[in-house]
């Protein structure tokens, strides 16, 4: 839809927020922190829940209304313009809508998101950022490899009586792609293979033994995160193109 953010990679260091330390040598959370894509809501709003119902505002001046659902009109029209006759009666959808369970409320990103054939979409709250602890961002994985719609997701309002300011500068959202054999059985069992110390093999002691020494034998910090953009960088060279979207190692899975 026009006038909104359009989507940006989501930041290593969270903007400069990080520590320095952490945006330094921290590579674990700096891959975490940086996979995935920044969404904006798409309007300036202030929500407010007295334990009943849901109120709303667009500005802080203006009135409290209680919120049912909320179509914007102009973006109606604005969809009305491009769609096919025979879609039109499923353009009217809401900006924002309240949840039959208490304190959800439904907000659309603006977006329309489509991926590869194979490739789902996780909608998260930002990872690693400091949140709102008057509201929660719930989690879910869509199908956006065949199922193309409104990116919408739920916050859960958890206290009462506190107003949640949401600003169109403000990304609220994290969009990370999930591949399917990630969510297979073959890759989810019920009960994860375990297997105590004692049981280990000659090459897992190495395996650990070259792990611990890694950082016992440099004075540096970051050998970990040095050594992983290397094993990262030779795993991308020894791809084939056409293994780009799909590696051979996850169609094993499959």
């Amino acid at each position: 839809m026009p006038d909104i953010h359009p989507p940006k990679r989501a930041e290593a260091t969270l903007g400069g927020a990080a520590s320095h330390r952490a945006s330094l040598y921290c590579q674990p959370f700096l891959l975490a922190n940086s996979f995935g894509w920044y969404v904006n809501p798409p309007l300036d709003i202030d929500l407010r829940w007295d334990g009943a119902e849901v109120k709303w505002r667009s500005a802080d001046l203006d009135p409290w209304s209680v919120l049912e659902t909320y179509v914007n009109v102009q973006n109606f029209l604005y969809l009305a313009q491009h769609a096919p006759n025979d879609t039109r009666r499923l353009l009217n959808v809401p900006w924002l809508a309240v949840g039959p369970e208490p304190g959800i409320v439904q907000l659309w990103t603006g977006l329309f998101v489509v991926s590869e054939p194979g490739w789902c979409t996780l909608v998260r709250g930002l990872v690693n950022s400091r949140r709102d602890p008057n509201y929660d961002v719930l989690e879910g994985i869509i199908d956006t490899d065949w199922w193309l719609g409104p990116m919408v997701f739920p916050i859960q309002i958890r206290r009462t009586d506190q107003i949640i300011r949401i600003r169109k500068q403000t990304p609220i959202v994290q969009l990370q792609p999930i591949h399917r054999a990630c969510l297979s059985d073959a890759t989810l069992p019920d009960t994860m293979e375990t297997k105590t110390v004692d049981d280990w093999s000659a090459e897992e002691w190495q395996r650990y033994k070259s792990s611990m020494e890694l950082k016992e034998n440099t004075a540096r910090h970051g050998t970990y995160r040095a050594e992983s953009r290397r094993i990262q960088r030779e795993y991308l060279a020894a791809r084939s193109p056409e293994q780009t979207g799909w590696p051979a190692d996850i169609k094993k899975v499959l």
